[in-house]
C-alpha cells in the first residue's frame, strides 16, 4: 500500500495498476523497464537531521502548517501583522464624501497608503483627517502612536501651518532625518517617540522603548514614492 515500508530486498515498486494477478503469480504489464528506486521514497528524503524546514519570516500557509505537523512541531513562534496608523493632515484635505471648497482637495493619501501598507504585510488603521490646529493634531498623533508604526502625510514642509514637527517635538521626538535628497519626496521625516509620550502600546511589543513614525510629503505622488523608499523596508 502507498506509504508502507518496502519489503526487505526490494529496490523498486510497481504500481498495482500495471500488474495482473493469476493464481499465485503476478504478471507485470508495464511496457517500460522497471527502474531501481521507482516509487520508493528513501527515509530522510524530506529533511535531514538539523536541516531547516521552515525559515524565519515564512508566512504560514497550509503547506507550512502540514510540514510543521509532520515533524512534530505543535507550537510555533509567530508574529502578528504590524498595525500601521495612517494620519493625513491639513485643513485643505476633505473626506471623500465631504463638501469641497475651491481651495481644498479630497483625501487620497490615506487610501493609497492603506493599500501600500497591506501589500507590505501590515494592517492599516485609518485615522480622521487632522486639522491645522495643534491640540487636535496632538490628540490624533498620540492616537496613532498606539499602533506599531505611525505614517503621517502633509504638515512636514516649510508652510506656515505645517505643525507636525512642532507637535512631535513636544512629544520629545527624536528625529533621525528631516529631509532627503530626492525629488519628489524631499520633505520626508523619520524619527521615534518615547513610549510614554503616547498611549500605552499593545503588550506584545512591550519590550520596545520607542514608537517610530514617518512624516511623508502631502503630494500624492511624493507620498507613494517615499513610502516605497523608506516606510516599506
Amino acid at each position: 500500500m502507498t506509504g508502507a515500508p518496502v519489503p526487505p530486498g526490494a529496490d523498486a515498486v510497481v504500481m498495482i495498476e500495471y500488474t495482473s494477478l493469476q493464481n499465485d503469480c503476478v504478471e507485470i504489464t508495464k511496457t517500460k523497464r522497471v527502474a531501481v528506486g521507482e516509487n520508493i521514497v528513501a527515509q530522510g528524503a524530506e529533511a535531514r537531521r538539523g536541516s531547516l524546514v521552515l525559515d524565519r519570516g515564512t508566512r504560514l500557509n497550509e503547506a507550512a502548517i502540514a510540514l510543521a505537523a509532520s515533524v512534530g512541531k505543535s507550537r510555533l513562534q509567530v508574529f502578528t501583522r504590524p498595525r500601521v496608523a495612517v494620519l493625513t493632515t491639513g485643513d485643505e484635505i476633505v473626506a471623500l464624501d465631504g463638501e469641497i471648497a475651491p481651495t481644498q482637495i479630497r483625501n487620497s493619501n490615506s487610501y493609497s497608503l492603506a493599500v501600500q501598507v497591506q501589500e507590505a504585510g501590515g494592517e492599516p488603521v485609518l485615522l480622521p483627517i487632522a486639522p491645522d490646529e495643534p491640540r487636535r493634531l496632538r490628540q490624533l498623533i498620540e492616537q496613532g502612536l498606539q499602533a506599531d508604526l505611525l505614517l503621517m502625510t502633509g504638515g512636514v514642509s516649510m508652510g506656515r501651518y505645517d505643525l507636525v514637527e512642532q507637535v512631535l517635538a513636544e512629544l520629545q521626538a527624536e528625529f533621525f532625518f528631516t529631509g532627503a535628497k530626492i525629488q519628489p519626496g524631499r520633505p520626508v521625516v523619520f524619527g521615534r517617540v518615547p513610549r510614554g509620550a503616547g498611549a500605552p502600546a499593545r503588550e506584545v511589543f512591550a519590550p520596545l522603548d520607542h514608537k517610530y513614525f514617518f512624516g511623508l510629503p502631502g503630494n500624492p505622488v511624493s507620498t507613494m514614492v517615499t513610502f516605497e523608499l523608506f516606510a516599506r523596508p
